[in-house]
């Protein structure tokens, strides 16, 4: 097996994807989900990537997670709906 483990949560900032949105690395956030991460994967707080993302207001991730995902009105405990954040 080669590489990291993409979907290994920590306790409080979640998966390598929320790190990488969290952050605004577009690249990295891509590169992760390409290599098989979660775009769905919900930290402790029940925060997806994508809500990450928008909670910075970084339009260039959001737009990119949105493009990908599944499941984009996930809401998290503290600020509802990503895509509601942004508006």
């Amino acid at each position: 097996m080669a590489g990291g483990k993409v979907n290994l949560g920590m306790k409080w900032s979640g998966t390598p994807p929320h790190i990488a949105c969290n952050t605004g690395t577009t690249r990295m956030a891509e590169l992760l989900l390409a290599a098989g991460a979660d775009p769905d994967a919900q930290a402790d707080t029940y925060a997806t990537p994508l809500n990450l993302a928008c909670r910075n207001i970084d339009l260039e991730v959001a737009i990119r997670m949105v493009e990908i995902l599944l499941e984009y009105n996930t809401r998290d405990d503290h600020y509802g709906a990503p895509l509601h954040r942004l508006c």
